[in-house]
C-alpha cells in the first residue's frame, strides 16, 4: 500500500473497513457493498501528511491525471485547501468535494 493513500470506513457496529485508495472506499459504497446508513464515519489519508487519517466528508480532493492514486482514478485527499493548492500548483487538475468524488469515482 501507498502511504500518500488509503482511506476506512467505521461501521454504527464498530467494524472497520480498509481500503487501499479513497477511490476502492467510495466504489465501495456505490456499487452497495455497504448502505450509506450503516456507516457511522469515513476516512482518508492526507496525501500531504501520509500517517494522518482525516474526516473524508469533509477533505478536499484533488483530481489530476499528473498524480496517480493506486486504483487509477488521480484522486488525492488533503485536509485543507492550502494543501491541495500546493499539489494543484504543481500537478495541476480539478479540485472536487466529497459529493464531488462521490459522483465522479467510477
Amino acid at each position: 500500500m501507498d502511504e500518500k493513500f488509503g482511506a476506512e470506513i467505521v461501521t454504527n457496529k464498530g467494524k472497520i473497513f480498509k481500503f487501499d485508495s479513497g477511490e476502492c472506499m467510495i466504489n465501495f459504497v456505490n456499487n452497495g457493498k455497504i448502505k450509506r446508513e450503516e456507516v457511522k464515519s469515513f476516512w482518508i489519508v492526507n496525501t500531504a501528511q501520509p500517517k494522518q487519517l482525516i474526516d473524508a466528508t469533509k477533505a478536499f480532493y484533488l483530481h489530476s491525471q499528473n498524480y496517480p492514486s493506486p486504483m487509477g482514478a488521480f484522486l488525492s485527499a488533503f485536509e485543507t485547501e492550502d494543501q491541495l493548492k500546493q499539489f494543484q500548483t504543481q500537478y495541476g487538475g480539478d479540485e472536487w468535494t466529497w459529493d464531488e468524488a462521490m459522483k465522479n469515482v467510477k
